[in-house]
């Protein structure tokens, strides 16, 4: 008998766990995002052109100077890039170049 519950509760939590696996796995969040000029001063809008045709939104935050190094922050499956902003905003402050851009899926 608890053999028998222990089998339906494992059957149970399996299933749910693959009924909502994507949620579990890709967290974005859906919030307004503030604009470039507010979460990175100096940074601007910039648009990227997959090859399969998809556009991703992207932030651009230029070096001190013409030769810096230049990072990119791919953002991953949760947030968005707004929530990249101290990150790209001390990278740029390291001396590089920043490019942030959105998660594709």
């Amino acid at each position: 008998m608890a053999a028998g519950i222990v089998v339906l509760v494992l059957v149970l939590v399996t299933g749910l766990l693959w009924a909502f696996q994507r949620r579990l796995i890709y967290l974005p969040d859906a919030g307004p995002q503030q604009p470039v000029e507010a979460a990175l001063p100096r940074a601007r809008e910039v648009a990227l052109q997959t090859a399969d045709g998809l556009r991703l939104a992207a932030w651009y935050v230029p070096g001190p100077d013409a030769g810096a190094a230049a990072v990119l922050v791919a953002n991953g499956n949760g947030g968005h890039r707004g929530l990249r902003a101290p990150l790209a905003q001390a990278l740029r402050d390291a001396g590089m170049a920043v490019l942030l851009f959105d998660y594709r899926g």
